[in-house]
């Protein structure tokens, strides 16, 4: 049986998830689940995650949360379908899980401390301090990609591309642009064989409900 994967579009640990699904061409049955609607609250997923959150990843018995523990999983068992994606140097594998670490709780940390209370409602305006501190998110984000040679995608890269995409959907004036991350950004998307659908899309109904509740 495919795999199956809980998520929807607008969320971009769920794009990080069908990115990697799609570069890897691992089979997988979508299952569309969003926690506005309800879906995450029904006895069904609670067995699966009892913390209502997407995606979820259910292969055969095994049930995974968290996208990048997801990702991870991915790479050990199917990243040998792509050269260097989960390479068999444990240095090389380390620094991808750092970076993974990174992307969690400082780049995509900061963008979600600015969209997180615009979607919930509780402001329309982005504090000085918040963009600052996604500005050095960036910054710090653009020196990894500036010294990082291999012409290969890793789990890094997807995790990257997910909160990135984002990134540009909240068109954000004060900050930017980052060449770098912009170049890499392209060249990665010619890498994915179905982007659009992976991420792209998904990545401009976030922006479509972000600038949305920005001006209610």
């Amino acid at each position: 049986m495919p795999m199956k994967l809980y998520g929807f579009e607008g969320s971009p640990p769920t794009r990080m998830v069908k990115l990697c699904l799609d570069y890897l061409d691992v089979p997988f049955e979508y299952v569309y689940t969003h926690p506005v609607h309800g879906h995450t609250r029904t006895p069904e997923f609670i067995k699966l995650n009892p913390a209502h959150s997407v995606p979820v990843l259910l292969h055969d018995d095994l049930v995974l949360t968290e996208s990048r523990a997801i990702l991870l999983y991915l790479a050990e068992n199917f990243g040998h379908k792509k050269r260097g994606f989960w390479p068999s140097n444990e240095a090389k594998r380390a620094k991808i899980r750092s970076r993974l670490h990174f992307d969690a709780g400082i780049l995509y940390n900061a963008i979600t401390d600015i969209f997180i209370p615009i979607l919930t409602g509780q402001t329309k305006s982005i504090d000085e301090e918040k963009i600052e501190k996604l500005k050095e998110a960036l910054d710090l984000t653009a020196d990894i990609l500036k010294n990082d040679k291999s012409k290969e995608l890793t789990p890094t890269d997807l995790a990257f591309m997910a909160s990135y995409s984002t990134f540009l959907q909240m068109n954000l004036q004060e900050i930017g642009p980052y060449k770098t991350i912009d170049e890499w950004f392209e060249r990665c998307k010619l890498k994915i064989p179905h982007y659009f659908t992976a991420c792209g899309s998904g990545a401009e109904e976030f922006g479509a409900f972000f600038h949305q509740r920005k001006s209610e």
